[in-house]
């Protein structure tokens, strides 16, 4: 997993958003996505004041066209950041609160999506929060049209809400090597080719463990039909990971 992480991360044609659940942070409403904010998308260093870091969100969600007068008081909130004077406090029940909040997280990700296709990982869902849970039911509601293929990684005992849609794949347990290969399948299915197209890229670029699928140890020169594009025709891979729309 920790392989396709970091071959995705590298792929200039993909986006690759990581998410990780964590057993201390199972009544911390949406703790991926706090995660994934401060860390990755705003960057936030820890000798930054109150007030730079809440520069960096107000730049953050203006480049996804997002009203700073109601996005950033419910940022604000998610971040643990004080809201100056200049933006009107939240007066909203808990319950509408989160909603508010789920719905200007959502396009965020359906607007990156929109530039580039997006693999959406959210590894160890059996420690879940109930929010991220809610989170990740609008995001699958909008499997058919968005390009985002995600993957979610859980113990037996976990069982997804999410069932009787036709978009979505059954549960299913493989080895490690075998996933590149499930991806590409999957891919191929959704309608997804530009992803599936960088999928089979890494296998011809990734190191393959003995005893793999063959496929990865011979990449074709077309799958299911797809043209296949050699990495070494294109410039050196630049790392990514959830970066704004404007840096992709």
């Amino acid at each position: 997993m920790q392989v396709l992480q970091e071959q995705v991360a590298a792929e200039p044609q993909a986006l690759l958003t990581l998410g990780q659940c964590s057993p201390y942070y199972q009544n911390t409403a949406l703790y991926p996505w706090i995660e994934l904010l401060e860390r990755v998308a705003l960057r936030f260093e820890r000798e930054e004041t109150p007030e730079q870091k809440l520069s960096k969100l107000q730049g953050f969600l203006v480049q996804y066209d997002l009203s700073l007068a109601e996005a950033v008081p419910l940022f604000a909130a998610l971040l643990s950041l004080p809201l100056p004077a200049e933006y009107a406090p939240l007066t909203l029940a808990p319950e509408q609160q989160k909603q508010q909040l789920l719905y200007a997280l959502l396009p965020i990700l359906l607007r990156i999506a929109a530039r580039q296709p997006v693999l959406f990982v959210m590894e160890d869902m059996h420690w879940v929060d109930p929010s991220t849970l809610e989170f990740l039911s609008l995001l699958i509601a909008q499997g058919p049209t968005a390009r985002i293929l995600a993957l979610f990684t859980f113990r037996p005992d976990f069982s997804p809400p999410w069932t009787g849609r036709s978009h979505l794949a059954a549960p299913i347990k493989f080895e490690a090597e075998s996933l590149p290969v499930k991806l590409v399948d999957r891919a191929l299915l959704m309608g997804h080719e530009d992803l599936a197209h960088a999928l089979i890229e890494l296998m011809q670029i990734g190191k393959t463990p003995s005893g793999a699928d063959p496929v990865l140890h011979h990449p074709p020169k077309t799958f299911n039909g797809i043209e296949v594009v050699s990495a070494s025709s294109r410039q050196e891979l630049q790392p990514k990971l959830f970066m704004p729309v404007g840096q992709c």
